[in-house]
């Protein structure tokens, strides 16, 4: 359970690479299992977000490109 309790923590503090090495069919195994795959999933969603981000930011960023005219009668056109 300490061992749970410590990669718990690391991966609360954003260590999402904390995977456990418990080899056992009962609950603390299952329980060890279920942790892996969730910080594994959790990286993955990261991961996938920072992917969507950076498209994001690129293409806002090429959408920032406009400029602005006037007329002689200070009209934007």
């Amino acid at each position: 359970l300490k061992t749970l309790e410590l990669a718990s923590r690391a991966v609360s503090a954003g260590d999402y690479s904390v995977r456990l090495n418990v080899k056992s069919g009962d609950e603390i195994g299952r329980l060890s299992d279920a942790f892996n795959t969730m910080a594994q999933e959790i990286s993955s969603q990261l991961e996938a977000f920072r992917d969507s981000d950076e498209r994001f930011r690129s293409l806002a960023g090429l959408s920032s490109d406009w400029y602005w005219e006037q007329d002689a009668n200070f009209c934007f056109t």
